[in-house]
């Protein structure tokens, strides 16, 4: 039995609302908006992954955001450190945002040489007396966002479990290289979360509002 073909066009309609459903379904559920314009590269070694953030870090100009749940005072933890000690000495502006529980372990001494180079430094949800509650809201951010052109996410925690250590093989574990505006939106992110624990970023340290160029599709 023959059907009437499909009206000009509808093909193209069709493939149209195929595209856009899924972007505008995703963009309810997460409450964001899609950010095109970004070069994407996946990472799964934590050796060469801990080398691409640090090589990144060693080369900001303006900003450093830092978070991460868990950062070590152990050789891993204290290459970041340094290399976050020698920007914030060359003058950017370093935002270091850990969570305290993923932290506990962790001493003082560790932040110390970052503050005295002029980062600032802060830990997530302390406990609170006032607000006990609290302790179960805890950071697990893994980011590092650099100029607010190149942004890094994913599972790695900064420790030598991810690095490999006493001849074990590293932790599997897999993060995002983001290159382009989304770069920019992830350091936006952090920027809300430091500012829920004490005053904001200073505005020409901010990425929220930076104009990125877009660097892939």
């Amino acid at each position: 039995m023959d059907t009437a073909p499909d009206p000009p066009g509808a093909a193209d309609e069709l493939a149209l609302w195929a595209h856009h459903f899924p972007v505008s379904a995703l963009s309810r559920a997460t409450s964001s908006e899609l950010i095109p314009g970004n070069a994407i590269s996946l990472q799964f070694d934590g050796p060469a992954t801990f080398e691409t953030w640090i090589e990144a870090i060693e080369k900001a100009e303006r900003s450093v955001h830092f978070e991460n749940y868990v950062v070590r005072n152990d050789r891993t933890g204290k290459r970041f450190r340094d290399a976050l000690v020698e920007r914030a000495r060359a003058g950017v502006a370093v935002h270091v945002l850990y969570d305290w529980v993923g932290c506990w372990a962790t001493p003082r001494r560790y932040w110390k040489p970052l503050l005295q180079a002029g980062a600032q430094v802060r830990a997530f949800n302390r406990p609170a007396l006032h607000d006990p509650l609290r302790v179960l809201q805890r950071d697990h951010r893994k980011l590092v966002c650099v100029d607010g052109q190149v942004a890094y996410v994913g599972g790695f925690c900064v420790g030598d479990e991810w690095a490999g250590k006493d001849g074990a093989p590293p932790w599997r574990d897999t993060g995002v290289e983001i290159r382009g505006p989304a770069a920019a939106a992830a350091g936006a992110t952090f920027e809300r979360a430091w500012a829920s624990m004490g005053s904001p970023v200073a505005e020409g340290n901010r990425t929220e509002g930076l104009t990125v160029p877009e660097a892939g599709e």
